[in-house]
């Protein structure tokens, strides 16, 4: 089975202040993830990093078994994504 997300030892600074502390963690293809916390507990940060909207201090991130950096434009056309902002569109359904 094919990991669709794949983390290795991940971590951001942001100055003197650690945001994501070396996660790692596999998401396989048909899987259900949540990533459940506190406030400022890292998960925004972490999702911007897979989504490569903020680069890593340290460790990578593979979308689809490929490294986004080397492969971002090819993995961001298989991608969508919605980060910390949610929207309701009253005219729309789900």
């Amino acid at each position: 089975m094919v990991a669709i997300l794949k983390t290795q030892n991940l971590a951001r600074s942001f100055g003197r202040i650690q945001a994501v502390k070396d996660v790692s963690l596999e998401v396989q293809e048909g899987a259900l993830f949540g990533m459940l916390g506190q406030n400022g507990a890292g998960k925004t940060t972490t999702m911007r990093m897979c989504l490569r909207l903020i680069r890593p201090t340290a460790g990578r991130v593979e979308l689809f078994g490929k490294e986004i950096g080397a492969n971002f434009i090819e993995i961001m056309s298989q991608v969508g994504a919605l980060v910390e902002l949610p929207a309701y569109y009253p005219h729309l359904s789900a």
